[in-house]
C-alpha cells in the first residue's frame, strides 16, 4: 500500500465503527459465509422438497396397485377364446382371393362363405397381425366384397 492510504485509514479509524457485514452490503456483494449459508439454506430445502414429492407418489402408486389376491385352484375357470378372436399373424404377397381365403381357414380355424364368383380376379399383399373377424372385415374393405365367417 501507498503511504497516502495508510495514512488515511489511520487517521480516519475508528474503533468498532466499521462493521464487516456492512462493508460486504456497501460493496454489493454477499459475504462468503453469508453465500454458504444460503446454499446449506437450498440444499436442505430441496432435499425436502423431493422427499415429500416421492412419498405422495409413493403413496399414489401403492393405493392404485391392484391388491393380489390368492384364488382356489378350484375355483379358477379358463376363458375359452372363439377361434375368430384369436390374435394371429398372416402375410400374403400379391395371393388371389381363394388362396387368402383357404390360408385365413387354415390359421385361424374358421370358415368363410360368400366368396365371389369372379374370387381369382382379386389379388391381395398385406401383413397383418390380429383376429379373423377384424382381417374379413379389412379384406372386404379393401376389395369391395362381403365375405362371412361362418360361425
Amino acid at each position: 500500500m501507498k503511504e497516502d492510504n495508510v495514512d488515511f485509514i489511520a487517521r480516519h479509524y475508528e474503533e468498532g465503527r466499521f462493521s464487516e457485514k456492512e462493508g460486504w452490503k456497501r460493496l454489493g456483494i454477499v459475504s462468503p459465509i453469508r453465500r454458504i449459508f444460503v446454499r446449506v439454506a437450498a440444499s436442505v430445502a430441496g432435499v425436502a422438497v423431493l422427499s415429500a414429492t416421492a412419498a405422495i407418489v409413493w403413496r399414489n402408486y401403492a393405493a392404485e396397485a391392484p391388491q393380489s389376491e390368492t384364488v382356489p385352484a378350484d375355483t379358477v375357470q379358463q376363458t375359452v377364446v372363439a377361434p375368430e378372436c384369436q390374435v394371429r399373424v398372416i402375410d400374403f404377397e400379391n395371393a388371389p382371393l381363394p388362396e387368402v381365403v383357404e390360408k385365413i381357414s387354415e390359421v385361424y380355424g374358421v370358415s368363410i362363405s360368400e366368396v365371389p364368383a369372379d374370387a381369382r380376379d382379386y389379388h391381395l399383399s398385406l401383413h397383418y397381425e390380429g383376429n379373423a373377424r377384424d382381417l374379413v372385415e379389412t379384406i372386404n374393405e379393401l376389395l369391395a366384397i362381403e365375405l362371412k365367417i361362418l360361425e
